[in-house]
Order: C-alpha cells, then sequence, then structure tokens
C-alpha cells in the first residue's frame, strides 16, 4: 500500500494543474484533501507544502465560487473543517470559517436530482461547534424551512443521494427538541418520496448502502417515530465498476459517520486500479469522486 499511495500522490499533485475547478469531489480541494492525509503518513513536507499552495488558492477564489457542495463552497467547508478538526492544518473553525459560513448560508440551492444538500451537512458539522449559539440556529431553521418547501408537493427527480442528505440532517438535528415540530412536518412527506425514488430507481447501490446506515443509526429512543422511514426498503442494482463503488461509498461514509468500511476491498484492489488509471488516465481519474485522489484518501481516512 505504501508504494500505491506515493504513486497516487505524485500522479494528483501533478495533474492537479490540469484542472480550473476549486471544488471537493472533481477539483482542487478533494486533491488537497488526500495530500494533507499523505504528507502526515509520509512524513513528507514536500506533499503538505504543496497542499498549503492549494489551499490557498481555493480560498482566494471563494467568493467566485458557487455555494453548491459536490463543486463549491459548502464542500471546500466541509473539507476545511474536516482538515483543522483532525490537526492536518492549525487554526479556529470560526475564526477561519467565519465568512465561508456566511456565504454558505446567505443563499441555499440545491439539484436534487443529482446532488447531497450539502449546506446541511456542512451545518451539521459546524453546529458541534457553535451549540446554543442563536446565529446557528437560525441557520438550521433556514435549512429546514428549504427542505420542507423544496420537498413539499415537489414531482420532480429526487435522488436518494440527495434525501440521504437531508435525512441525515433531520436525525442529527431532531436531538435538538426545539426543532422536533420542523422536523415532523418534513418527515411525514419523506415516505412518499421515497417511494417515487424506488419506483423510479433514482439510487444506486452506495445510496441504498449509505441509505441503510443512516437509518440504523438512528438513536433507540427515537425510533418509533422514524419507523415509516427506517422499515424502508429498495431493490438491488448492480453496480458496474467495484473500486468507483468502494472509493464513492468511502467517502460518503466519511461525510456522515467519520470513518469508511472497505479499507480491506481498496486495498486488496489498489494496485491494478492505480495500473489501469495511469495507462489510460482521463481528466476525471484523479479527482476525489471516483477516482484517485478519493481512493488514496479512503485507505488513510481511517488513520486520521
Amino acid at each position: 500500500m505504501k508504494r500505491d499511495l506515493q504513486r497516487i500522490a505524485n500522479t494528483v499533485l501533478l495533474y492537479s494543474y490540469h484542472t480550473d475547478n476549486k471544488g471537493l469531489l472533481d477539483g482542487k480541494m478533494g486533491i488537497a484533501l488526500f495530500l494533507y492525509s499523505y504528507a502526515r503518513y509520509s512524513n513528507g513536507k514536500y506533499y503538505s507544502d504543496f497542499a498549503d499552495d492549494l489551499l490557498d488558492e481555493i480560498l482566494a477564489s471563494a467568493a467566485r465560487i458557487p455555494t453548491t457542495f459536490e463543486d463549491g463552497l459548502t464542500g471546500i467547508g466541509w473539507a476545511v473543517n474536516y482538515l483543522i478538526k483532525n490537526k492536518l492544518v492549525e487554526g479556529d473553525p470560526n475564526e477561519v470559517l467565519n465568512d465561508v459560513d456566511k456565504r454558505v448560508f446567505s443563499h441555499l440551492r440545491c439539484d436534487p436530482s443529482i446532488s447531497i444538500f450539502g449546506h446541511a451537512i456542512y451545518l451539521t458539522e459546524r453546529i458541534r461547534d457553535n451549540a446554543n449559539n442563536p446565529v446557528f440556529e437560525q441557520y438550521i431553521t433556514q435549512c429546514l424551512d428549504f427542505c420542507h418547501k423544496g420537498l413539499n408537493g415537489y414531482k420532480g427527480t429526487i435522488s436518494l443521494n440527495n434525501i440521504n442528505s437531508i435525512l441525515f440532517f433531520l436525525i442529527e438535528t431532531d436531538k435538538m427538541k426545539q426543532f422536533n415540530h420542523l422536523i415532523k412536518s418534513i418527515r411525514v412527506i419523506i415516505p412518499d418520496v421515497l417511494k417515487r425514488i424506488s419506483e423510479q430507481k433514482w439510487y444506486d447501490s452506495a445510496d441504498v448502502f449509505i441509505f441503510n446506515r443512516i437509518v440504523n443509526s438512528i438513536p433507540l429512543k427515537q425510533r418509533n417515530k422514524w419507523k415509516s422511514i427506517s422499515q424502508f426498503t429498495f431493490a438491488e442494482v448492480s453496480r458496474t465498476d467495484d473500486m468507483e463503488y468502494f472509493i464513492r461509498t468511502s467517502w460518503l461514509e466519511e461525510l456522515y459517520f467519520g470513518e469508511n468500511s472497505f479499507k480491506k476491498q481498496l486495498t486488496e484492489n489498489t494496485g491494478t486500479f492505480v495500473n489501469d488509471k495511469q495507462i489510460n488516465l482521463c481528466h476525471n481519474d484523479f479527482f476525489f469522486s471516483k477516482g484517485l485522489a478519493g481512493l488514496g484518501f479512503a485507505l488513510l481516512s481511517n488513520n486520521q
């Protein structure tokens, strides 16, 4: 694994020059996140210095970056918070992310057909440092209102990927009693949404795995009121590429649960995957979402 990680690090470092995207999943933030992790693992200052330069470039462009999760400021903010919490970079989250918070929550937007509702996931992490902060409680109310208005009566495509992020946010926020009534108004809508997702097959195998992990994480004392959701099942779907499945599922697990379950499978297949990508490297093959940076991060994430 050591040799493969070095090959991954050198490849993504070189190809980071080939994208202008600053985002987490398909841009420079995902590369920086992996390089910081690899620098700690290898004790390689060169990689952390390079990641510092990438992060400086990303944050300098913050005012021009959209607020979406996959390719925007919300995903970047989540990654920066992760770096600080895991002591990969120094800083106080509230100082470093103050301007990011204001911009992220000034305008909520999300494409429910393909995107995670990243504002809510980012907020779930930020609230850990800001419990009982009225500003962040207002952000919670804002996100809950957005979810309710977005789901109520909406007949368009909604992916399970999107609903997973909303469910996670609702379950976490439900621990704060002052939001129970708002959460209930959203919770009663979700079973019908899940039924449409199931009928139209707006999901893949990674989405189903994460859905099951989320509902299984519901605290015992809360399970009865989530019963109509937690007992929902989806038909199995085939996957075309096991490694891309392992990589995507691993970063989704890190996003929601701070761990991944597939390190053994990733380690067993790393060499072949890296060889194939280096022989036929395409633009998306070195990114975080399903490529080399995501693979490297997944191999290292449980070691942070």
